[in-house]
């Protein structure tokens, strides 16, 4: 008997106090043990009643606002339950992606239509402690990248918009193309100038935010993704409706006088 084909499975990551707490309250909301409207009891009571420090509630709360599930007032206000809870949006998102090259565009494309109208939203509403996130977040001018403080960058924008909705169509598709399209975006990391440019992309769109300025806070963040979704169209040599350049398989540019990395040569190499 020929043994069944299983699909890919990832590994099991552990669990945070955070994750932990996020899954309880989580049950309690879809079981209909809270229900829409209802107010949570507050941090200091959810922490005292689950044995676990107040930022692991926090945290918690946090996770369950991007995910549709509560709305976070201000004070007395306290945490709701959202009047129309809803699974999670990654799940009907990524069977819609195509592969490669054509799952880099149509990702970039969603961000585009929805980040750039979130930097504005968060430039009108951040509050001082939004301003604070994000200035924790800035990295130096020549400080390498990494994927986790980019994702957390555009979170934190997100977050600032004080829309659930937003949070969440914004966190799925950039997690997506880090979780899927890693090689590619470490080779574009470690571009040439890569460092440097990106610092100075985040730094206009963090400082339009904190000057309350709408329009130049979603110019900036336009500016933003059409440099990324050049780079990485260049990357995999893709072209549709991005004005791209392409490159042969030895790294030099078919349309432009700029040269790629080694690495990203082998990464090209690797994904055509």
């Amino acid at each position: 008997m020929n043994e069944a084909k299983l699909p890919e499975l990832q590994p099991v990551s552990p669990q945070t106090i955070a994750d932990q707490v996020a899954q309880q309250l989580r049950s309690l909301i879809t079981s209909g043990g809270y229900k829409p409207g209802d107010r949570l009891p507050s941090e200091r009571e959810l922490a005292a009643r689950l044995g676990v420090g107040r930022p692991a509630v926090r945290e918690a709360l946090r996770e369950l606002r991007a995910q549709g599930l509560v709305v976070i007032g201000r004070g007395a206000q306290g945490t709701r339950v959202a009047a129309l809870p809803s699974p999670s949006f990654a799940e009907p998102l990524a069977p819609l992606l195509g592969q490669g090259a054509e799952r880099i565009i149509e990702l970039m494309e969603v961000r585009s239509a929805v980040e750039i109208e979130a930097a504005g939203l968060a430039a009108r509403r951040a509050t001082i402690e939004d301003l604070h996130r994000l200035s924790l977040l800035a990295s130096g001018p020549t400080e390498r990248l990494t994927p986790d403080q980019d994702v957390a960058f555009h979170a934190a924008i997100a977050q600032a918009t004080h829309n659930p909705l937003f949070e969440r169509v914004i966190r799925e598709p950039v997690q997506i193309l880090h979780d899927h399209m890693a090689a590619i975006l470490n080779a574009y990391y470690d571009e040439p100038g890569g460092a440097v440019a990106l610092h100075q992309q985040h730094e206009a769109v963090r400082q339009a935010i904190r000057a309350g300025d709408e329009e130049r806070a979603r110019r900036a963040m336009r500016h933003h993704l059409n440099y990324v979704s050049r780079g990485l169209a260049q990357l995999v040599g893709a072209g549709r409706l991005m004005r791209l350049v392409f490159i042969d398989l030895e790294g030099t540019l078919l349309s432009g006088p700029r040269h790629i990395s080694e690495r990203s040569r082998r990464t090209i190499a690797t994904v055509r």
